[in-house]
């Protein structure tokens, strides 16, 4: 899967123990929440730089989660 947007910091999952600040990538569509394949699923520094930047992400859906496989700052 290919997408394009703006990657944000922001609450997911609020009212839930799963309830957290994550990195998330903003499409037209829909949010995803961002993790990188074989990267630490809750911290990762390559995805905190990317705060802030518009980005185009190759990478599979789990759910409501995208694991990046390659992305480009544009």
């Amino acid at each position: 899967m290919h997408v394009e947007g703006l990657v944000l910091r922001t609450a997911v999952a609020s009212g839930s123990k799963s309830g957290r600040d994550a990195v998330v990538l903003r499409t037209a569509t829909c949010d995803y929440v961002l993790r990188v394949a074989g990267g630490h699923p809750f911290a990762d520094q390559r995805l905190d730089a990317l705060v802030g930047q518009r980005i185009r992400a190759e990478g599979e859906v789990s759910a409501s989660t995208l694991i990046l496989r390659n992305w480009d700052v544009l």
